[in-house]
């Protein structure tokens, strides 16, 4: 025999020896064997069928196998005094363990012996369950059919005494759900829905039909006008229980195949329902009324209402009260009213559309996203000037740029792009990329919390593998072009590089530049300043006497991830000045930026210098544009060290971004000097495309040995 812990719920206070003394301490609820036979019935189904069918809180844990957590149906019992469901236990055996599941003693003895006594009480405590539900079941079956019956004959307020106990035992009991179904009840309390119906009979039978299973039939005598008529009555005059299922039970009614959108096309109803999206002191309402207006707005006739009855307004109105799961109804609804002329028209006149909508971006989910977008698309495609200036004004820019390279449908990014070009049509390219707030929205990234991070993390795939802007327009190629024109006006020999490649011998990845030979004495000619704000030539920055000297271009001194790379830089400077390497970083930006890198981070001042114009990064050829900050594959990297960026950007601040907001499109790059020439050179692909510095230091060592 196993040895058996006690029950919580009731009864064991030691072992279990026989059927009489579980039945005697409470295991089967009291009383003696006999009562517990007689419990039993003749045609009694075997015990898997009572136990699948019986839904109980609460098994009393003896009868529960350790391995499935279920109760047994063939007890069987280990050496180890331990007992388990046969299945499971041969399973176990099978794979070759020769221990105990509960224990993890090693079996002297591997064969099974049956536990009759503890089958017997098993199946006496499900019998007597089981008996006890069907006992209860015919009770409430004859309950149903009398209520039913009385139904039938009932006036006045014997109607509504007799609907609202059917009521309370439709809603206590599933059986009788299906009992009143099967006894003709639905039809007989369809037919009390009529024009003279008073409100109190008509609620109470909502009530009890919004909770029934409907079948085609039944729903078809629902459809009729004078029915629906009364519910959308209800609906605006009743208690917000019979509001909640009358727009319940209308929601259902649509989805039928035969329903007409004239029984929904009623001032009436869109009143009610809007009466309820509002409601703020009894918000249970707004989630059906929501799903409702949902369903109904497929219907034209519908959208031209909802405009007529000012329901436009009104709802944009109330988006920022919304939990995510309305909020997705809502937004839907307002999208199919972008299908007509009227519904867009209302969309923009409502003073609070755009900055609701925006403010909805990348806030609650992809699908309110897709909705949001779709809707800002409509609006300021209507009226471009207007609208677009007051959404790129609302942050509208950053936040499309962030779904463009987030792991989103492609469809929405295609929509994204589409509507942020439409946004920058009418600003010049300097004024859109100030508006686009772009290093605030890297430092968003940078300084979430944790939780934040590891969720950014997740849904965000490898970035577009092409820049977002590929067509001839003025706006994409003027941006990513910028730095190379002004190249090609002052210095056209320097476009058309010869190659200079850094050896495979010194075991790190190829450079993925090629420069001319001579770059170094082009570079050398480069005025920049030091962090104190004097100016010096770029030569003055690598060692005088044809020592190595590794430079690190930065990204501009407001960018995290210029942050982060700094502080890389400062925790490696001891390695590089051991092997005698000289460590240098640039970052774009006045030198009072620098200062607050150097300050801040912190960051020795002496290796820091700044680039305001960007003269270095123009003539060593440096990505630069809007594609290569946000949207190039190698800025994805960014995403699996967000941990070291937060850590660097713990005393970031904003202000050490540059004024000249088009400076932080500019990317950096690493190189390696001896003397003038120029021995590895590479470009970062993208934003925190930075190699790795041990690679760096590698190269260094392998120039001075």
């Amino acid at each position: 025999m196993p040895m058996f812990q006690p029950f919580k719920g009731g009864g064991f206070d030691g072992h279990v020896i026989d059927l009489h003394t579980a039945v005697k301490d409470g295991v089967l609820g009291g009383g003696d064997v006999g009562e517990v036979k007689t419990a039993a019935v003749e045609n009694e189904p075997d015990l898997k069928t009572m136990i699948t069918n019986l839904e109980l809180p609460e098994t009393p844990s003896v009868f529960i196998c350790p391995i499935s957590l279920d109760p047994m149906q063939d007890p069987v019992t280990l050496c180890t005094g331990q007992t388990y469901e046969r299945s499971n236990i041969l399973k176990w055996l099978s794979l070759g363990h020769r221990t105990c599941p509960t224990t993890m003693q090693e079996l002297w003895d591997d064969a099974v012996t049956p536990n009759k006594t503890l089958h017997q009480l098993i199946h006496a405590w499900f019998s007597q369950k089981y008996v006890m539900m069907k006992k209860r079941s015919e009770d409430v079956q004859g309950r149903v059919i009398e209520i039913v019956g009385a139904l039938r004959k009932a006036k006045g307020k014997e109607k509504v005494h007799a609907l609202s106990e059917l009521k309370g035992v439709v809603m206590a009991h599933e059986i009788a759900k299906k009992s009143v179904v099967e006894e003709g009840g639905v039809f007989v309390i369809s037919s009390l829905l009529t024009p003279f119906t008073s409100h109190a009979v008509g609620s109470e039978a909502v009530a009890i039909l919004v909770n029934l299973e409907l079948d085609a039939v039944s729903k078809a005598g629902l459809m009729q006008p004078a029915r629906v008529s009364l519910m959308v009555d209800m609906l605006n005059d009743g208690s917000i229980e019979t509001k909640i299922n009358c727009a319940r039970l209308i929601g259902r009614l649509v989805e039928e195949r035969g329903f007409r959108a004239e029984l929904v096309s009623s001032h009436s109803l869109l009143v009610g329902l809007m009466r309820l999206v509002k409601d703020r002191r009894r918000r249970n309402g707004v989630s059906p009324a929501l799903a409702l207006l949902k369903s109904i707005t497929v219907h034209k006739q519908v959208r031209s209402l909802m405009v007529s009855v000012e329901a436009v307004p009104q709802l944009v109105d109330v988006l920022p009260c919304l939990g995510p799961e309305c909020l997705e109804s809502a937004l839907y609804v307002l999208d199919s009213l972008c299908s007509d002329n009227e519904g867009v028209t209302a969309l923009k006149e409502s003073v609070n559309t755009i900055p609701n909508t925006v403010r909805l971006l990348m806030r609650v989910s992809e699908t309110c996203t897709a909705y949001a977008v779709s809707i800002l698309w409509s609006v300021c495609r209507l009226a471009s000037r207007e609208c677009s200036s007051l959404a790129v004004e609302l942050g509208l820019a950053a936040k499309l740029l962030l779904v463009i390279q987030s792991g989103c449908d492609p469809a929405l990014k295609q929509r994204s792009a589409e509507l942020l070009k439409l946004c920058s049509l009418h600003y010049s390219d300097t004024m859109f990329i100030s508006k686009c707030f772009l290093s605030e929205t890297m430092a968003i990234l940078s300084v979430r919390t944790p939780s934040s991070i590891q969720l950014l993390r997740s849904s965000v795939s490898p970035i577009f593998s092409k820049p977002l802007f590929q067509s001839s327009s003025s706006f994409s190629s003027s941006i990513v072009s910028a730095p190379f024109a002004r190249l090609l006006k002052s210095n056209s020999s320097i476009s058309r590089p010869r190659v200079v490649l850094a050896r495979a011998s010194m075991g790190v990845a190829e450079p993925v530049t090629d420069y001319r030979e001579d770059i170094g004495e082009i570079l050398g000619d480069v005025s920049i300043f030091t962090a104190s704000g004097q100016p010096v030539k770029f030569s003055d920055l690598l060692d005088q006497n044809d020592g190595v000297s590794a430079v690190v271009l930065l990204r501009h001194f407001g960018c995290v991830c210029g942050w982060e790379l700094a502080t890389a830089l400062r925790e490696a400077k001891p390695r590089f000045d051991a092997a005698g390497v000289k460590l240098v970083a640039v970052g774009v930006g006045t030198p009072d930026k620098a200062r607050i890198l150097a300050t801040r981070l912190p960051f020795p001042m002496e290796c820091l210098y700044a680039d305001p114009e960007r003269k270095a990064y123009d003539v060593l050829g440096l990505y630069y544009g809007l594609g290569r900050t946000f949207f190039n594959p190698a800025s994805k990297k960014i995403f699996s060290r967000f941990d070291e960026i937060r850590e660097a950007a713990k005393n970031y601040t904003i202000k050490a971004t540059p004024e000249d907001r088009s400076s932080v499109l500019q990317q950096g790059g690493t190189f390696v000097f001896k003397g003038k020439k120029l021995l590895y050179g590479r470009k970062d692909e993208g934003t925190g495309d930075h190699p790795s510095l041990d690679d760096v230091l590698n190269v260094c060592c392998q120039t001075v040995a």
